[in-house]
């Protein structure tokens, strides 16, 4: 059992030997029920009739692995806790144990119960409106059947790419970092990454896949897994580019999507941040003490659109209180009602940073700059595009 993906695992997880005692429960299980000693503490309520459901039978359970079942549980805060529990029966060292996983669903219940309250409305005024009553309900009952479909694929899509894609709020050396997606509907084509590769170095990366929404949002996900896989070989920024443009290459070509990416190092012993730019919008560098920003276009190579990809370089040295944004187009190319792009605003709101929010962290930054979007756009006008920033701001001299 890798004890590290165990731990860490999104969903709660414990494992139980033959008298129901738990013999590890990450943290998210924990979260959920404590430090309790056996399963069998545990009551659970039928989700639909809140009768206590039968006691866990170890070797019921060992002898028939359920795929899924639905249960509600009610914590010492009297809060309705609703989960999706599947177990996996193994054996370790000749002793019998199982697996049980407790995905929260709660989210999706309470997003269910209000799409029930829609629909019934809806079949009401269909009933008053037409007298083909019986067709209407078979109607609506399918239609609310694939509306609901979509909507537990879309909340769980949403979940999933929250916890891979978390933001940025950390202190790394001598710098403060932050980061903020803004889908454009529920899901998103962009993504951030980071990890501290050693004590001084950290790497951070944003890329924005053509489009958003579903497919997009698919997209992220194997982009993802390429990543992780190239870093976990601890290659090196240009190289980790290289092997994700040849993992991906025949996919994005043959889909026709392409991808933008631009990978960040932040080095604390030699207070340099470099940059590897494949067709992503170009840094700004917001000078603190001299009120203006620089972006130089360096270009470089979107992912799937050649198999030798081309990436262009840049270095960054920071002074104390400036700024580093890194942003997706969706941030200049958002449109208002007459057509206007973002992008001349966002210049004057990146200088009105720089003389009037000097102090501003980076979180600050990032909340201004989308506070300015937001009226631009008259939310709430919904976005066209997926918005993603992230600032990095230099907060004292280097560390040794």
């Amino acid at each position: 059992m890798n004890k590290d993906f165990f731990e860490y695992a999104p969903e709660g997880l414990a494992v139980i030997d033959e008298t129901t005692s738990i013999l590890f429960g990450n943290q998210r299980f924990r979260s959920y029920f404590g430090n309790i000693q056996k399963l069998t503490d545990v009551v659970f309520l039928d989700r639909q009739t809140r009768n206590p459901m039968p006691s866990i039978n170890f070797d019921h359970c060992f002898q028939n692995p359920l795929d899924d079942m639905e249960a509600l549980y009610v914590n010492e805060n009297n809060t309705d806790l609703f989960f999706s529990v599947s177990y996996n029966p193994f054996t370790e060292n000749d002793e019998k144990r199982i697996c049980f996983s407790f995905k929260n669903i709660t989210n999706f219940v309470y997003n269910v119960d209000i799409f029930e309250q829609l629909y019934d409305k809806m079949s009401t005024l269909t009933i008053k409106l037409d007298k083909s009553i019986h067709e209407k309900d078979e109607a609506n009952k399918e239609l609310k059947k694939r509306d609901l479909e979509m909507q537990q694929q879309l909340l769980l899509a949403q979940d999933i790419q929250k916890k891979l894609f978390p933001s940025i709020r950390t202190l790394f050396g001598n710098y403060e970092i932050a980061s903020k997606i803004t889908p454009a509907s529920q899901v998103s084509g962009d993504l951030v990454f980071f990890f501290e590769r050693d004590q001084t170095h950290i790497d951070i990366i944003t890329a924005d896949i053509t489009g958003h929404g579903i497919p997009a949002a698919l997209i992220t996900m194997l982009l993802r897994t390429s990543l992780q896989n190239a870093i976990n070989a601890k290659h090196k920024p240009s190289q980790v580019l290289k092997d994700i443009n040849n993992d991906l290459y025949d996919i994005f070509s043959n889909a026709g999507v392409f991808v933008t990416i631009m990978y960040c190092q932040i080095d604390i012993l030699s207070d340099e941040i470099t940059i590897f730019n494949c067709g992503h919008p170009a840094p700004f560098h917001l000078h603190s003490k001299k009120s203006i920003f620089e972006q130089n276009d360096v270009g470089g190579m979107m992912l799937g659109v050649t198999e030798e990809l081309e990436f262009k370089q840049q270095f960054f040295h920071l002074d104390i209180g400036d700024f580093l944004f890194i942003i997706t187009d969706g941030v200049t190319e958002a449109t208002n009602a007459d057509g206007i792009f973002f992008e001349k605003t966002f210049h004057e709101s990146l200088i009105d940073i720089s003389k009037n929010h000097a102090d501003f962290s980076p979180i600050q930054a990032i909340r201004f700059l989308l506070s300015k979007l937001n009226e631009h756009i008259n939310v709430p006008k919904s976005y066209s595009d997926d918005v993603t920033i992230i600032c990095i701001k230099k907060i004292k001299e280097r560390v040794f």
